[in-house]
């Protein structure tokens, strides 16, 4: 798909308001609500405390089933899909301990001691109902991605880890045998700056951060560069 200077290309929110608007392949306006959600699904690294960041009810797990509710989706009605929510601290702690974050800055240790995500939502797969896991990683990435932005409409922000020791966590989480943790989503309040920036003439697509180490850079390819 190529656009000319004289071709446009809007998409609308519920309200029927400009959110994007394209020009020559390239974002040429983007309002604040959709950068949000853009970047819903960008890694963060970095949380607030729990006792400071929101209300203590907000970690209760009548509190977080509305996050998830949004995120359940299927192929071919299947339903393989299951959820396991963790709030206490003892639970969040451990799971954190099992879990490894952002590959590409492995000299900065993050997340950093007190900015660790104050919940998880654990996506596992039902083997019993669903034998080839292969075929089911489209819901799994749905569903994290829908629980994100259903996420972030509550003001939070969360990251998808795929890098996690997944005998340990089926171990600690008391998971039955045919059921396999495929995905862990942390999930809390912010507290850092994810920038979206476009790839550089070098292609280099590795997120970086700035000299506080407050703001994490994550390089996007542009428009022109992923429509076909």
């Amino acid at each position: 798909m190529t656009l000319s200077s004289e071709q446009f290309h809007t998409l609308y929110d519920g309200a029927a308001q400009p959110v994007v608007l394209v020009q020559d392949g390239a974002v040429a306006e983007c309002n604040c609500h959709a950068q949000e959600f853009f970047t819903a699904g960008t890694a963060l690294c970095a949380y607030l405390p729990q006792d400071t960041a929101l209300p203590e009810t907000l970690y209760t797990r009548p509190a977080i089933l509305p996050v998830l509710a949004g995120g359940i989706c299927v192929s071919a009605n299947t339903q393989p899909l299951k959820y396991h929510i963790a709030y206490k601290k003892e639970e969040v702690d451990a799971i954190q301990a099992l879990t490894k974050w952002a590959a590409a800055l492995p000299q900065l240790s993050l997340p950093h001691p007190g900015q660790c995500p104050t919940g998880f939502i654990v996506i596992c797969l039902d083997r019993g109902i669903a034998p080839n896991e292969t075929a089911f990683l489209r819901d799994v990435g749905i569903a994290a991605q829908t629980i994100l932005l259903a996420a972030a409409e509550k003001g939070l922000g969360g990251c998808m880890i795929g890098n996690f020791n997944r005998a340990a966590l089926k171990e600690l989480l008391k998971l039955p045998e045919d059921v396999e943790p495929n995905l862990v989503v942390a999930i809390g309040k912010p507290a850092e700056e994810v920038v979206l920036t476009e790839v550089g003439p070098d292609g280099n697509t590795r997120y970086y951060r700035d000299e506080t180490g407050t703001v994490h850079y994550v390089p996007k390819r542009s428009l022109k560069d992923i429509l076909l």
